[in-house]
């Protein structure tokens, strides 16, 4: 988008078109703010207008249209295997257009911000436990598990012997 909107068409410069991806990070729909800025650019109000239209209705029809079948989808190993791989490929695509949008700052504030924004992101954070109501039900196995007492052949109650199997009597 950048490349036909600074680059070929010189709708804008490589500044505004900055301020208008920053724009769509502040407010909901990046995409589509982002959109509507290079739209306005380009043919003024009716562009903007335009291009948010052509942006937003197909996410807006596919939501509409499909949200019936969501729960099906997240239920299949197939499509959750999509988008365990969809979250690292959204990271490489997000830091291949940061790298052309960071050569056109201009300001050394604004590298200094970029900087903060780096190294709070190398910061590790804590990762939260399970939620207290379902710790009780998590992080045991089959072992942990009780087991039912049985009789033995010679009557007494005995809780699980892993060296007697089941049906053998008294294990000789």
């Amino acid at each position: 988008m950048r490349a036909d909107a600074v680059d070929h068409y010189h709708w804008m410069t490589g500044a505004q078109f900055l301020n208008a991806v920053a724009l769509g990070q502040i407010t909901p729909g990046p995409v589509v703010q982002t959109v509507a800025v290079v739209g306005y650019a380009a043919a003024g109000l009716g562009g903007g207008v335009l291009a948010s239209a052509v942006a937003f209705s197909p996410s807006f029809a596919f939501i509409l249209l499909g949200a019936d079948r969501f729960d099906q989808l997240r239920g299949n190993r197939g499509v959750r295997a999509f988008l365990d791989g969809a979250g690292p490929a959204a990271i490489g695509a997000i830091l291949g257009s940061a790298v052309p949008l960071a050569a056109t700052l201009t300001q050394v504030w604004q590298y200094c911000i970029l900087a903060g924004a780096a190294v709070l992101l190398l910061i590790p954070t804590p990762r939260p436990g399970p939620d207290p109501a379902q710790r009780g039900r998590r992080g045991r196995g089959r072992r942990a598990r009780r087991q039912p007492r049985r009789a033995d052949a010679d009557g007494r109650r005995r809780g699980r012997q892993p060296w007697r199997r089941a049906g053998s009597g008294t294990g000789t």
